[in-house]
């Protein structure tokens, strides 16, 4: 069965790239895969926390978190995406490490 079309402004897909740095010094620390692997059990690519994706795709100082589908709310991806930069942050403190603050 396919899945029934959504049409312009019906349904949002966002997508936000986050650096991992050391909490320290800023400095850049290539650990996406230890990240995924924590949530994982096993290295992979992408790790689905409900209505939010996280992914490294290319490198492995880079975060990305998306929405897992387009939802329709986005005060709702607004949630979802706070808590689970807020748990990502808290894993990688067991590296001394953060997402890239603004």
């Amino acid at each position: 069965m396919q899945p029934s079309r959504i049409h312009l402004f019906q349904g949002y897909g966002v997508e936000l790239e986050y650096m991992i740095v050391d909490r320290d010094t800023l400095e850049v620390k290539s650990i996406a895969d230890e990240l995924l692997k924590h949530e994982l059990g096993h290295y992979g690519s992408d790790f689905e926390a409900e209505m939010v994706t996280w992914s490294n795709e290319l490198v492995l100082h880079v975060i990305e978190i998306k929405a897992t589908k387009p939802e329709p709310n986005l005060n709702t991806l607004e949630n979802a995406f706070a808590d689970q930069i807020t748990k990502i942050n808290s894993i990688l403190g067991k590296w001394n490490a953060q997402l890239m603050p603004t």
